[in-house]
């Protein structure tokens, strides 16, 4: 799975996308059918930046980032909803989004500055 997804990074790269995004959804599968949620969180982000990156698909590339968000708040894995929220709030923040996603986007950034305050004082700083 890990290799599948680092050569869709590097076909992505090539400006293979249509293969990247295959061997995107294939690490994705694969992580998450094998039990490994921060290896499927990973893979979801990926998939929906390519997804939005070549087809402008902005419902299906949300789906994944949510998904992504979603199996991190389940595991409380701060890193990898960090990751994931960051994705969301960029995708909602694009130009074309309407209105609502922007209002959606502000409060996924509140919620990641809270986390991001939380993380700051439990390290000590």
């Amino acid at each position: 799975a890990a290799a599948t997804g680092n050569l869709g990074k590097v076909w992505m790269g090539m400006g293979k996308h249509d293969d990247a995004i295959k061997l995107f959804r294939e690490a994705y599968e694969m992580r998450k059918n094998g039990n490994d949620v921060r290896g499927a969180c990973a893979q979801a982000i990926n998939l929906g930046g390519s997804l939005y990156i070549v087809n402008k698909d902005r419902a299906e590339a949300e789906k994944y980032f949510q998904e992504a968000l979603d199996m991190a708040d389940e595991k409380e894995m701060v890193e990898m909803q960090v990751t994931a929220l960051r994705s969301l709030i960029n995708h909602l923040y694009e130009k074309e989004a309407p209105a609502s996603d922007h209002a959606r986007a502000k409060a996924l950034r509140v919620r990641l500055e809270g986390m991001m305050e939380s993380r700051g004082r439990g390290q000590g700083r």
